[in-house]
């Protein structure tokens, strides 16, 4: 997949550094989130930049996708939020 708007992307990824960088808590749930992903022994496949690019495209589409959302963080495995 092409990204014609890096500027775009450049700028959201700058706005996300900033705000991880300035809110302690997103640093601790970072760290919680490393924890996890050792513990259960899971390969992280994306960075933060390709997450980015990645919301950059879904928000960029004509159409709002149907997903779900699950996070590494849930307690219950089978506990997960349907969005619109």
């Amino acid at each position: 997949m092409e990204f014609n708007d890096l500027n775009g992307i450049t700028s959201l990824y700058n706005e996300y550094k900033h705000y991880i960088t300035v809110h302690k808590d997103i640093q601790q749930l970072k760290q919680k989130v490393v924890e996890i992903i050792v513990a259960k022994q899971f390969i992280p496949m994306m960075n933060d930049l390709k997450w980015i690019k990645l919301q950059h495209a879904v928000s960029s589409l004509a159409f709002e996708p149907p997903y779900i959302l699950r996070c590494i963080t849930d307690k219950d495995k089978t506990c997960y939020t349907l969005l619109k």
